[in-house]
């Protein structure tokens, strides 16, 4: 029993650490309480600090961009990732999406307009889910800068 405890501390230690590391994303986006990491498995934490590592490329003209929605959530929104969120390990957690959002379908669409894009940046905390994965914002006032390409079911993996 003390060994699981040992192991506990080390555990919070690390995660202490990355948090640390990271304090600007977690000073931006919602904190993440002690109950909310107490939930998370190592495997999310392993697979944020790796997202977190990996930069965000810069949006370009014509590039694809994906977004996940369902639920309460439009198809049409602030958040945008640059990579297929179909090949997401953990889509909810990566992108931290809202419980609201049902994660029913997945809009693909082409940039087409890069100026568009008003922040780029890996994806905040948000109600427990870590982020990470990259993000566009792109403003409701310039979504004519996008074209839906495909509004497709998403089945979580």
């Amino acid at each position: 029993m003390a060994l699981s405890f040992i192991g506990m501390g080390a555990v919070v230690k690390v995660v202490g650490r990355v948090l640390m590391a990271e304090k600007v994303t977690m000073k931006v986006g919602q904190q993440i309480t002690v109950k909310q990491s107490l939930r998370l498995r190592p495997v999310d934490w392993k697979q944020w600090a790796a997202d977190m590592r990996t930069p965000v490329t810069p949006p370009v003209n014509g590039q694809t961009i994906w977004r996940a929605h369902g639920g309460k959530a439009n198809a049409t929104g602030g958040s945008w990732s640059p990579v297929d969120v179909l090949g997401l390990s953990n889509p909810r957690m990566q992108m931290s999406l809202p419980d609201d959002n049902g994660m029913s379908r997945v809009v693909v669409a082409r940039l087409d307009d890069a100026e568009a894009v008003q922040t780029v940046r890996h994806g905040l905390p948000y109600e427990g889910n870590l982020g990470g994965a990259p993000e566009y914002r792109i403003p409701w006032d310039a979504q004519g800068g996008i074209t839906v390409l495909n509004d497709l079911p998403f089945v979580v993996p």
